[in-house]
């Protein structure tokens, strides 16, 4: 019998088959790795929108002060430049000078390019295992919010309230609109009578509670008392407050016998974060985030029927005279005692800011009654999470303002959006509108809502409708008119303007440097041009691009986003 191999029937990988599975697993991984990559520079570049608009907010605020932008002449810091002129975010922690430090900081932390070494560890972490980098603090808490004064309208002698509660305030004897800690906010100055008064309501009468504010006195000097928000009068009626007394900020309430208080200081002209805690045994007040103070209280909250107010508070005499002198912005009461990680996470809150108002067409100023009229309106989600479509708890719609969940024009009083936003991205919302069947004057606005949670971010501007009612028909059949001629086809769409050169007294170059955020500011202080990269070069609102909100030509290639200083 010739001898025979015996070839082996076991399974297993051929050297091409082997080679097939590697290619698949390759092209798998990079897939994988481009859609992080993608969502990675979304993430960045609508951080980057987020920290040049802060950063443009505390420059404002500085000028109305100064009467001009930073760095003072005799303050060049880290700067360089003639006079100087350039300031990069590469060169430290304060790297533009007088707007975080000295002795009035206008902004608590100056961001940095997320490309930054200190900030790219932190971002892959986050992604990749799902922990949070050391320093970053979570959004704001909505448990147990019961009333959030953003005071971020700007205009107006109304402030919403985003907590979905609907206690809306009434601005009394006209305090001012200024640039705030985030966004818009009220100056008081120290004047009786001046104040935001909000209509009490049972969501404002808790047994436990966290109050919160951000201030920044005018003068370190106040009127004894001086509030920033209260509930009652000084005449044994005062439910709680956080005011001023001896030069410490106090909270207190009363337990219809006797009052309850704990204080801490100093009051500076600062920006301050002031929070004060209740919960059954103990009150508590921090000061920009850190306890400060701690006093036993085992009693009981008195409730009253008294407005709350936001600025002033009522002395014995039951009159408001007892006023702050200063800024007030995004007050909040909780009907519980907030931990200390969820009052950080309210200090540094910013998903407030996460709306950017792009455009809007419709409706028009004059409507007849059951009219309809088409609706267009287009926000940015400068926040760092999407957005979720949907009509349920947790999910995202825009929801009528002015006054809230008015059913005027939208039946639900909500419109819906389209498809989840990511962030960074823009989304339009189209609805239909239909007039009210009263004749009369009507607001027509809208704000952004999750659910169940809380209304944030930009209003849409207010469009008031006059609306009437239809003439009755004309009786006589009227004479057929002439055909009009056809008109021609409208002409195309403008292209946009190419980048002009900036201004001769804001060029620079960025220190020569890439990939940092840049302040150019003019040599006599009146100007300023914040610069980005962002990472997505086809970005609508890039310089070139029809959405540029600043069109110059940039100081290095490497920079294509730009804010200036407003007129």
């Amino acid at each position: 019998m010739p001898f025979q191999i015996r070839r082996s029937r076991r399974p297993g990988f051929t050297l091409v088959e082997l080679l097939v599975v590697i290619s698949i697993i390759s092209v798998l991984t990079a897939i994988g790795f481009t859609g992080v990559r993608n969502a990675t520079s979304k993430g960045r570049d609508a951080h980057r929108k987020a920290d040049l608009k802060a950063i443009s907010g505390g420059l404002v605020s500085y000028y109305q002060d100064r009467d001009a932008f930073p760095p003072q002449a005799g303050n060049p810091g880290s700067c360089t430049g003639s006079n100087p002129t350039n300031c990069t975010s590469n060169t430290s922690n304060d790297w533009i000078p007088e707007l975080t430090g000295g002795s009035t900081p206008y902004m608590q932390k100056l961001p940095k390019d997320p490309r930054q070494a200190s900030n790219i560890s932190g971002g892959l972490a986050r992604f990749f295992k799902g922990n949070k980098p050391q320093g970053e603090v979570a959004a704001a808490t909505t448990n147990g919010l019961k009333g959030h004064w953003p005071l971020g309208e700007g205009a107006g002698t109304s402030t919403s309230d985003s907590s979905l509660n609907g206690n809306t305030g009434t601005l009394i004897n006209s305090p001012t609109w200024v640039g705030g800690q985030k966004g818009n906010a009220l100056n008081f100055d120290g004047t009786s009578g001046k104040y935001v008064s909000v209509n009490s309501s049972a969501s404002l009468s808790p047994t436990n509670i966290t109050l919160s504010a951000w201030v920044k006195p005018n003068s370190t000097t106040q009127t004894v008392g001086a509030a920033l928000v209260a509930k009652g009068n000084g005449n044994g009626g005062e439910a709680y407050a956080i005011d001023v007394v001896s030069g410490s900020y106090r909270f207190y309430f009363w337990n219809g016998a006797s009052f309850s208080s704990v204080q801490a200081g100093p009051v500076t002209t600062n920006w301050t974060h002031v929070t004060g805690t209740y919960d059954g045994t103990n009150l508590r007040i921090y000061i920009n985030g850190s306890l400060s103070g701690t006093s036993g209280a085992a009693s009981v909250m008195t409730t009253n029927t008294h407005a709350v107010s936001i600025g002033c508070r009522q002395s014995a005499s039951t009159t408001y005279d007892m006023c702050l002198n200063g800024i007030i912005d995004e007050v909040r009461i909780y009907d519980r005692a907030l931990i200390l990680s969820e009052i950080i996470g309210v200090m540094n809150d910013t998903f407030a800011n996460s709306v950017q108002f792009i455009s809007q067409s419709g409706p028009p100023a004059s409507m007849n009654t059951g009219q309809t009229a088409n609706v267009s309106v287009t926000l940015q989600n400068n926040g760092t999470t999407p957005w979720y479509a949907g009509p349920g708890c947790n999910l995202h719609r825009l929801a009528s303002q002015n006054p809230l969940n008015n059913t005027n024009w939208v039946a639900s009083a909500r419109a819906e959006l389209p498809n989840n936003v990511d962030a960074g991205n823009q989304v339009t919302i189209n609805f239909t509108a239909t007039a009210p069947t009263t004749p009369g004057t009507y607001n027509f606005q809208w704000q952004m809502v999750q659910e169940c949670v809380e209304l944030f971010g930009a209003l849409t501007p207010n469009i008031v409708v006059d609306v009437t009612t239809p003439p009755p028909p004309t009786p006589t059949p009227a004479p057929t008119p002439t055909p009009a001629p056809t008109p021609p086809p409208p002409p195309g769409p403008t292209p946009p303007s190419p980048p002009e050169p900036p201004p001769a007294s804001l060029d620079g170059d960025c220190n020569g440097t890439d990939d940092v955020y840049c302040y150019i500011v003019s040599q006599d202080r009146k100007s300023f041009i914040l610069w980005a990269s962002l990472d997505n070069t086809e970005d609508n609102e890039t310089i070139g691009k029809s959405g540029a909100v600043c069109n110059y030509t940039p100081p290095r290639p490497t920079y294509n986003y730009c804010v200036e200083n407003p007129d």
